[in-house]
């Protein structure tokens, strides 16, 4: 009787570290234990890149209109639900020689931008950016993972 005992706990316990790899596997195929940028760090890559944008069309406007440049231009803009639709990891990135990075993503997805100045409707565009990590580097002393914005 104790002999049958022990060959079903033994059996109970091969049947829960299978669940546990099955488990493991699911999460770690659906990405959840994966490194991935967080939602703050495409927030920040959406901002930048239409910063960059914004300050663009100004310097143009500046250059055809003679006028004085504009210094520390702000965003005249504000970000709203941004809804990512594919995080996926790039294996084939220029960036990945960069000491500082050895992790690459690309990121898609749509947002919606309020114009700052009144009168202007909300619009909903899409997005594609690209952000790199250093997985390898120790990590920081607050927990915070660096995020690089990286132009393609």
């Amino acid at each position: 009787m104790k002999h049958q005992q022990r060959q079903a706990d033994e059996t109970a316990m091969k049947i829960a570290k299978l669940m546990c790899i099955a488990l493991l596997l699911l999460l770690v195929s659906c990405g959840v234990l994966s490194q991935n940028p967080p939602p703050e760090a495409v927030e920040l890559a959406i901002t930048q890149q239409l910063m960059h944008k914004q300050q663009s069309i100004a310097q143009t406007l500046e250059r055809s209109s003679h006028a004085n440049p504009v210094a520390n231009l702000e965003p005249s803009f504000e970000i709203e639900d941004i809804s990512v639709s594919s995080r996926t990891k790039v294996t084939d990135s220029e960036q990945l020689s960069r000491p500082e990075i050895n992790e690459v993503y690309k990121v898609n997805g749509t947002f919606k931008a309020k114009l700052k100045a009144p009168g202007y409707p909300e619009s909903s565009s899409p997005f594609e950016v690209y952000l790199g990590t250093n997985t390898l580097a120790d990590p920081p002393a607050d927990g915070v993972e660096t995020w690089f914005l990286i132009q393609p």
